[in-house]
């Protein structure tokens, strides 16, 4: 089953890559989650893709 992630969550994250500069593999790792995923997030979240 694929794991579910709220805004809240996904703006996070992509807020520490962002505005904390930390490295997206460094934070995905933290997270447990695919770096794939974050990147995708991030690019969402720059208006490159879909909404969350």
């Amino acid at each position: 089953m694929r794991k579910k992630y709220t805004e809240a969550y996904k703006t996070s994250a992509v807020k520490m890559v962002l505005e904390e500069e930390k490295m997206p593999v460094e934070v995905a790792d933290n997270l447990g989650m695919p770096v794939g995923l974050l990147y995708k997030w991030i690019r969402q979240y720059k208006g490159i893709g879909s909404d969350f």
